[in-house]
């Protein structure tokens, strides 16, 4: 029997997915993280996955501007990366600070002298093929309309600046993640501030070096989307993100150098500066703060191609849009992190 899905609306425009019901779901235009957390459903896989709250220590990153995190599976650990910022006068990124989480402890492996400049909204992720972190990209200090076109790469605790010639536009927050089905780094989308543009290019990295390729549908010119690779569908995936019209709710598979709509997979609208990465224990592609208007602390999942809601009634609070989040592939658990405007904060979920 065919069954109706239920929504529910934010600030009177935007509509997320709950579950499976028979009837609309009556709410307030606000929607609080406990009416969110009170429509849990399980998972897909029938995997149970919980929050649990993990001290920080004493020693952690400081509040770093628009931080990534992704794990170095050459190095064993989750790299976190960000912009060390002056909150006086207005928050300008002052040194750009490299952190590793091991054990349950973080590591300072901040080294001024070799190392990206001071910037904020790069992309970064890990390279299997060549057992490498890369960052491409950013914002630098005192030059907010003029993104960097700068690729380096991380490895046993060194910066190497690899920048050639042929790069991606200078373009900020696009989604970058790596294609392991491929052996390449996928690059796409991106706001150029300087003429006030939105992207729609797909670059690849690969053995070092950047070019572009022209599937013949790609998605909608975008920025603040998020990209993870699904092991277990052998595609990324890539969720949500803003055009000049506004918040989208899009998504988007590519392989095989081609790009996919996802047409039934029921994403929560008006998602964008959202954590995403793959659970490869429980087989599963993990978000946490839909932003829809304003940030609140929702879990979902994509499984088999469809998004479902896991939140429940332990999870990390409201978060903000400069939350990140990595899976630690050794250990079989993500780590969010959470360091900005307030007290620094991270959880479990496994």
């Amino acid at each position: 029997m065919a069954r109706s899905l239920g929504w529910i609306v934010v600030l009177g425009t935007a509509w997320i997915l709950v579950s499976p019901l028979t009837t609309l779901v009556p709410v307030n235009a606000h929607l609080s993280v406990s009416n969110l957390r009170a429509a849990k459903v399980a998972p897909l896989n029938g995997t149970a996955l919980n929050w649990t709250a993990v001290p920080v220590g004493r020693l952690h990153p400081p509040k770093l501007y628009s931080p990534v995190m992704v794990y170095d599976a050459a190095d064993g650990y989750l790299l976190y990366v960000g912009g060390k910022t002056n909150p006086s006068p207005s928050y300008s990124v002052i040194l750009i600070e490299t952190w590793s989480y091991l054990g349950g402890r973080w590591h300072d492996l901040t080294n001024t002298s070799d190392a990206p400049r001071p910037e904020y909204f790069f992309d970064l992720t890990y390279d299997a093929a060549d057992r490498q972190v890369v960052l491409y990209g950013g914002i630098p200090y005192g030059a907010r309309w003029l993104p960097l076109t700068e690729t380096w790469t991380y490895s046993a605790g060194i910066w190497r600046n690899l920048t050639h010639v042929v790069h991606p536009p200078p373009s900020e927050h696009a989604a970058m993640a790596y294609d392991a089905k491929d052996g390449y780094v996928v690059r796409y989308g991106g706001y150029w501030p300087h003429k006030r543009t939105y992207e729609n290019e797909t670059w690849i990295f690969r053995g070092g070096n950047w070019s572009e390729i022209f599937p013949k549908t790609p998605p909608p010119a975008e920025w603040l989307a998020s990209m993870a690779y699904d092991a277990k569908a052998q595609c990324l995936v890539l969720a949500g993100g803003t055009t000049k019209l506004g918040p989208l709710n899009g998504t988007w598979e590519f392989s095989g150098g081609n790009w996919t709509p996802a047409l039934s997979a029921g994403l929560p609208p008006t998602s964008s500066l959202t954590a995403m990465t793959y659970d490869s224990k429980a087989g599963v592609v993990v978000i946490l703060g839909i932003w829809a208007g304003v940030p609140f602390a929702g879990t979902w999942i994509f499984d088999n191609g469809v998004w479902k809601n896991i939140t429940g009634a332990s999870g990390p609070p409201t978060v903000g849009e400069y939350s990140t989040m990595g899976y630690d592939t050794a250990r079989g658990y993500v780590l969010w992190f959470y360091g900005w405007k307030h007290s620094s904060t991270a959880w479990k979920l496994s």
